[in-house]
This record gives structure tokens, sequence and C-alpha cells, in this order.
């Protein structure tokens, strides 16, 4: 499986303040490697100052949060 065929499996996306859930219209940029999605992360975190998850697609189609950063 070449780069561009590989699953998008990992999610970033920004902390919405006080959320119990992720809203179910969220988006974000996505990405094959957890090492991707956290160095995207932590670029946005840093030069923009918002809180942002890394989110990894379940089998059954939903996001787990992985990981948050500020």
């Amino acid at each position: 499986m070449n780069r561009s065929q590989q699953p998008l499996n990992y999610r970033v996306r920004l902390l919405f303040e006080y959320e119990q859930r992720a809203p179910d219209d969220v988006s974000g940029p996505c990405f094959c490697s957890l090492e991707a999605a956290e160095l995207h992360a932590n670029s946005v975190s840093q030069g923009n100052h918002h809180s942002v998850i890394i989110e990894k697609l379940a089998p059954g189609g939903c996001w787990l949060q992985l990981l948050s950063m500020s």
C-alpha cells in the first residue's frame, strides 16, 4: 500500500471549552500516522495557542480521544 492509499486514521481538532463529547459536525485534518498528527497538533497548539485533541478512528467508525495538547 503506498502512502496515498493509507487510511487516514488520526484526526486533529480544536478542543471546545467545557465539551462533554465531540459535536457531530466537528472536522479537522486527518493523518495516516500518529507521529504526523502529533507534529501538526504540536504546531497548532504552540503557534496559535489553541487546545487541540488527537483522535483515532475506531473500527466501529467513531473517533476516540488519544491525547490533548494546550
